[in-house]
């Protein structure tokens, strides 16, 4: 019965002492600025991309997940006139095209796009490489800025923490070290 006990007991040792693991969850937040503004003209496109790689040396497309993610572009319009414009965000080409005639309000005051990526996360979570295109449909403006913003989860960056068992483990021996020492 004394060795059923001591195997049971090793046993149980030898299971206690494993480590959770707690993932990351890092936000992400991308600039991407023309400096100096670029200006896009009636039937042209400007193309620019986000590259998660760039800031996050451990993304993985195989291990990493970015649960949400969205972009904010900025456009102005110091010329005046009227103005249409089609921004396409990915290869599945999330397509986000205002309605009306004067999509950039006249003046320097920059107008803010914002896109949720729906159809364009699965693009962004391929590779960590975001391609943007932004097109004068009618009119001219200037691109000036836009940041992707992101919650991204990378498991490299993973914190071992122990497991309660080998915690209440730690804690039984402690106490009957201290009751030993009392007898």
């Amino acid at each position: 019965m004394k060795m059923f006990k001591q195997v049971v007991a090793a046993l149980a040792c030898s299971l206690a002492f494993g480590a959770a693991h707690a993932g990351v969850i890092t936000p992400v937040t991308l600039p991407f600025d023309a400096n100096p503004d670029h200006q896009i003209v009636s039937g042209a496109t400007y193309n620019f991309s986000f590259d998660l790689t760039s800031i996050l040396a451990s993304y993985s497309a195989s291990s990493s997940d970015i649960l949400s993610a969205y972009i904010d572009i900025y456009l102005t319009d110091p010329n005046n006139g009227q103005e249409r414009y089609s921004i396409s965000v990915g290869n599945s080409l999330q397509v986000v095209t205002p309605n009306g005639n004067n999509h950039v309000p006249n003046g320097n005051t920059p107008k803010l796009e914002q896109i949720n990526l729906v159809a364009a996360l699965a693009d962004l979570k391929a590779d960590g490489i975001l391609n943007v295109a932004i097109s004068s449909i009618s009119g001219e403006f200037y691109f000036t800025n836009a940041v992707l913003s992101a919650q991204v989860d990378v498991p490299e960056q993973e914190n071992e923490v122990p497991e309660p068992a080998s915690l209440a483990l730690l804690g039984l021996g402690l106490l009957g070290m201290a009751a030993r020492r009392r007898g």
